[in-house]
């Protein structure tokens, strides 16, 4: 038994799947999914096979879409067979049909029923790291320890919520201090993220958002994609702004146009356009969303981009501005992120 965590899942649910990697990579625990650990000319079923082979963790996304899968049932099947744990993480709300419960129905499960699904996966990543540590690791160790390391996960999170909540406490404090101190400079400061701001709606387009009287604002007519509505900074340069774009889907749902969205960002990655600082999903206007956070190497414009999609359109919002001006007026376009809806 190997020290990858293997990595289970439909294909129609490959966004949350490449987050659940992302989280895991991100605290330092080495994952295998396909198909991004293929070996070019390899065959296919065979490096699978070994992958499971050699993994000490299996961690199976779980949904209607992986539950109808012939490929995730013989990935369990496998796991099992070769005494690999299973982690189950649901994020759709059914049971496992007879095949996939005879490998998987006595198990605990970790669900992930609810937005955000950024919450379920940090979770699931405090799960996954405390079993890790768990030596001799068996299915049966692994089912009985799961509903334990869950609850020391959620402990620990509420653990840093707290420390969070103390973080600002302190915070506040300084604040006042400065304020009596410093009295103008920070109020010229703060004056910056409490801007007026005004609605703006576009029932043609299907949202509403607020955004700052004294910004800017312009509908173009024309522009690939299609912009609905472009809000620039009070920075008189034309590239640092905020803007919504709605497009249709083309019948894609959420994991298909994330898919998408990140496959053309991973070729600017490849190609040196671009360098990613921040990816994962994230939630917007009560709808699972992901985030995007990179930096135009050609320009340093750093750029953050939140999609989503309701019904058969894509939304997403893209913030733009000069690293100078970036965190400055991150509150006012979070302000604005905060307050979108659709109409």
């Amino acid at each position: 038994m190997g020290e990858n965590i293997f990595i289970s899942y439909s294909s129609k649910n490959k966004a949350i799947a490449d987050a659940v990697c992302h989280k895991l990579e991100e605290r330092k625990m080495k994952c295998w999914i396909a198909p991004r650990d293929i070996l070019p000319g390899a065959n296919y079923a065979e490096e699978l096979i070994n992958a499971i082979d050699e993994s000490k963790l299996f961690v199976l996304i779980f949904s209607k879409d992986s539950n109808q899968s012939q490929h995730v049932l013989r990935e369990c099947e496998r796991a099992v067979s070769h005494g690999i744990p299973i982690v189950p993480f649901r994020i759709s709300d059914v049971l496992p049909g007879a095949a996939l419960q005879y490998f998987i129905g006595p198990q605990h499960w970790l669900d992930a029923l609810t937005a955000p699904c950024e919450a379920h996966i940090n979770r699931l990543a405090d799960t996954v790291h405390i079993l890790l540590t768990q030596e001799d690791l068996t299915q049966k160790s692994a089912g009985e320890a799961l509903m334990e390391a869950e609850a020391l996960a959620v402990q620990r999170q509420q653990q840093v919520v707290r420390m969070r909540r103390t973080t600002i406490a302190l915070a506040a404090v300084v604040v006042v201090l400065a304020a009596v101190a410093g009295g103008w400079f920070f109020m010229q400061q703060m004056n910056q993220a409490s801007l007026n701001l005004v609605p703006f709606v576009d029932k043609a387009a299907g949202f509403q958002l607020q955004v700052p009287q004294g910004w800017t604002k312009d509908q173009p007519t024309s522009g690939s994609p299609p912009i609905a509505v472009i809000v620039y900074l009070p920075t008189n340069n034309q590239s640092e702004s905020v803007f919504v774009n709605n497009v249709s889907a083309k019948g894609a749902d959420f994991d298909n146009v994330t898919s998408t969205n990140l496959d053309n960002a991973q070729k600017l990655v490849d190609n040196n356009q671009i360098t990613v600082q921040e990816s994962g999903l994230t939630s917007w206007a009560g709808q699972n969303a992901y985030k995007l956070v990179y930096t135009i190497n050609s320009s340093g414009l750093q750029c953050m981009q939140i999609w989503t999609v309701k019904g058969n359109t894509m939304y997403q919002i893209t913030y733009n501005a000069q690293p100078q001006h970036y965190s400055q007026y991150m509150p006012t376009v979070q302000k604005m992120i905060d307050s979108f809806q659709f109409v």
